[in-house]
């Protein structure tokens, strides 16, 4: 059994990429101020590609991320791409505008996209560029449904190892939370708690059931966000902060 002091605040690994993080850890701390204590610990790093880009023309791009976003600015040809872009989730939207594209349907989450696009049919041929890792399968899909689309890779995400700050509160035997976003970052989060030998009580959020299948071994209190967004995974973090603090 273990108590948190009020007067304390509460670890929290940030384990987003460094961009993505420090969107979310500005929520945290619009939200909760002296209440976390927020330890950045990218297990993702961007490597950006520079591939030749295939034959056109097309009508639209497809953007998942803004990794992605960035992969298209450092894109060789990108201005003879189309600006309409279809986008998943507001944060790459934000940064498809910045980078002068035009959104012209952003969606949830990639199965959203994809029933938004099959409805609006679009004219033409779409370019998804992407990762290198991905679970949506949104090219096959689109394909299938016969809209003609294809992918290109613009960058991978390469797996880090914990900072020497996050391992030194993981093996504190205080409370951690862990905001858990995706797939891939799940699975290297769970090894690394083996290879560090974890003796912190963990309580992570995650923001889908899929996360939640890839981190299901992990010895920890979870709460899944009710969407797949940075706004419910701060409602998650209120969520596990007050269990805490009741403690």
């Amino acid at each position: 059994m273990f108590t948190q002091s009020r007067s304390h605040p509460v670890p929290l690994l940030l384990t987003r990429p460094k961009a993505q993080g420090a969107d979310f850890a500005e929520r945290l701390m619009a939200r909760f101020g002296d209440e976390l204590n927020i330890i950045k610990t990218p297990l993702l790093a961007p490597k950006f590609f520079a591939p030749v880009l295939p034959a056109g023309p097309f009508s639209a791009l497809i953007l998942t991320s803004q990794t992605g976003v960035e992969g298209y600015i450092r894109l060789s040809g990108a201005d003879l791409l189309p600006k309409d872009v279809f986008c998943v989730g507001e944060r790459t939207a934000d940064a498809a505008r910045e980078a002068r594209l035009i959104p012209v349907c952003v969606a949830e989450d990639a199965a959203s996209l994809i029933a938004q696009i099959k409805v609006q049919r679009p004219e033409g041929k779409l370019l998804h560029l992407r990762g290198r890792d991905t679970r949506g399968n949104i090219t096959n899909l689109l394909q299938s449904a016969g809209i003609d689309t294809i992918d290109m890779v613009i960058y991978a995400q390469e797996q880090l190892a914990l900072t020497d700050a996050a391992v030194t509160v993981l093996r504190a035997q205080v409370p951690v939370i862990v905001p858990l976003f995706s797939p891939r970052t799940a699975v290297i989060f769970a090894a690394e708690m083996a290879r560090i030998k974890c003796i912190s009580p963990l309580f992570v959020a995650k923001m889908s059931g899929d996360v939640a299948l890839e981190a299901r071994n992990l010895d920890a209190q979870v709460m899944i966000a009710q969407r797949p967004d940075a706004a419910a995974m701060v409602d998650v973090v209120a969520l596990l902060l007050a269990e805490l603090q009741r403690a």
